[in-house]
């Protein structure tokens, strides 16, 4: 078995290639991240091309549109694996938001260690934006970044849970 520290996997019931989180320069913080348009997203899970989903989408539906009081949660097709001590923070890039004024919907998502292949959704990255509609000229979009980051536990920190769901696992 291969020895990961920290990284970037498509999700197993996506055979298509699909862009994984990388960074743009050496001293870069961020790895980019991409979201899928959900159309070409439901493609991809059943089997299709990347060509075959993108092709399949009307031009009038490559903007994904926000209707009152739902949330836009874009797919991203990916998980992220990282050590036991460390999370994932999810910031929207810098030119998404001045360019196109894109907001994350919950500030600043963390992603924790165990959510890698939990059972309900095998650790998909969804990124929930509060914008009221998002435009796709191709099937990706790079809008935000993601940071590994460590972290440190209190004194007498005894939390011994496990998670068994994705988000919202933990009893709120």
């Amino acid at each position: 078995m291969e020895n990961k520290i920290r990284g970037f996997e498509k999700l197993t019931t996506i055979k298509a290639d699909i862009p994984i989180p990388t960074r743009g320069t050496a001293l870069s913080a961020g790895y980019d991240i991409y979201v899928i348009h959900p159309d070409v997203y439901k493609a991809l899970v059943r089997g299709k091309s990347v060509k075959e989903a993108w092709d399949a989408v009307p031009k009038f539906k490559r903007t994904v549109r926000r209707h009152l009081f739902d949330k836009i949660m874009l797919p991203t097709g990916i998980k992220a694996y990282m050590l036991a001590d460390e999370y994932l923070k999810i910031h929207i890039r810098s030119s998404s938001a001045v360019k196109e004024d894109l907001k994350i919907d919950n500030d600043v998502p963390i992603i924790d260690a165990d959510y890698y292949n939990n059972i309900s959704n095998e650790g998909h990255i969804m990124i929930p934006l509060s914008n009221w509609s998002i435009k796709f000229d191709e099937p990706f979009k790079r809008i935000c970044q993601g940071i590994f980051t460590k972290y440190l536990v209190a004194d007498n920190d005894n939390a011994s849970q496990k998670r068994i769901g994705g988000v919202g696992s933990t009893n709120d």
